[in-house]
């Protein structure tokens, strides 16, 4: 049998939908959603289905999938996890695919504009073992962007192969891009360029690439502890800032200045060798020219 795990913050209208498609999938016994400091706490979404079992953990200003998705797979009772975005509403056939000893299965994003969701790669399906044998997903990448690739890379190398889930297994609710990072950057273009740069998804995907390839995520590192709370009869948690790691300034200086490179040769469509000796800014001069 298998855990169903999602996470939302503030997407609830998509939460609420998705979960009617979820509770008639077979094999699926247990379904996690995690409640990442939404505006209304979900607990009613359990009246749903028995199987339903939500975890809010509250205090969180910022959607960080890497924090949400390690707490809710660690509450999962089965070996077979299927990880899936508040937006998404699989075939019932998707349960068929059972992943092995060594092999995993996970959405390719090369094939997301067969069903016009550019992050199909977010949806897994793997066993609990392989996620704990490479630590669950790198809490060292806290913006939205290759949270997933960065976890997938991390089983191949691990001995796993990757095997693609097939698009038609998917269906997804319609929403803008905005959606996807609102909870975590509020920029205006026109008053902030370059902290709006900063909060693009092209920047944080190769800011965490960076990340993931310099600083592998292992089992040397811990992940978030949580403290357990009631309020009258209901319990949530708290995440206990002290065991955050801090990322210093060294690591975060080196990943933005190597971003800024990057998208420097983009604008020069050039390889990324033609960058390396620029300065942060001489980048920005050429990342915010107009023309």
């Amino acid at each position: 049998m298998y855990t169903l795990v999602t996470a939302c913050k503030n997407r609830e209208e998509h939460l609420t939908e998705s979960l009617h498609h979820w509770v008639e999938i077979p094999k699926i016994s247990e379904i996690i959603i995690v409640d990442w400091s939404n505006h209304r706490p979900l607990y009613d979404l359990e009246k749903v289905d028995r199987r339903i079992k939500v975890l809010r953990v509250e205090n969180e200003a910022k959607w960080i999938l890497s924090y949400a998705y390690n707490f809710g797979i660690s509450h999962a009772s089965n070996n077979y996890i299927l990880k899936i975005d508040a937006d998404c509403t699989p075939d019932k056939e998707i349960t068929d695919l059972i992943p092995g000893s060594r092999h995993f299965f996970a959405g390719y994003w090369k094939s997301g504009h067969l069903v016009n969701k550019a992050s199909v790669n977010g949806q897994c399906i793997i066993t609990k073992k392989q996620f704990e044998d490479v630590n669950g997903y790198s809490e060292l990448i806290r913006t939205y962007g290759r949270d997933d690739e960065d976890l997938y890379d991390r089983l191949i190398n691990n001995k796993n192969s990757r095997i693609e889930i097939p698009t038609e297994y998917f269906k997804f609710i319609h929403h803008d891009d905005i959606l996807r990072t609102k909870e975590q950057f509020t920029i205006d273009k026109t008053k902030n360029p370059r902290e709006y740069v900063v909060s693009t998804t092209i920047y944080n995907e190769m800011r965490n690439y960076y990340i993931g390839r310099n600083y592998v995520w292992n089992k040397k590192y811990n992940r978030s502890s949580y403290k357990e709370k009631m309020n009258g009869k209901q319990k949530y948690y708290i995440r206990d800032m002290k065991t955050e790691i801090q990322i210093s300034s060294e690591i975060n200086n080196l990943a933005h200045l190597f971003t800024l490179r990057y998208l420097t040769a983009q604008k020069f469509k050039k390889n990324m060798n033609y960058t390396e000796t620029f300065s942060e800014d001489y980048c920005w001069q050429i990342i915010l020219d107009s023309k």
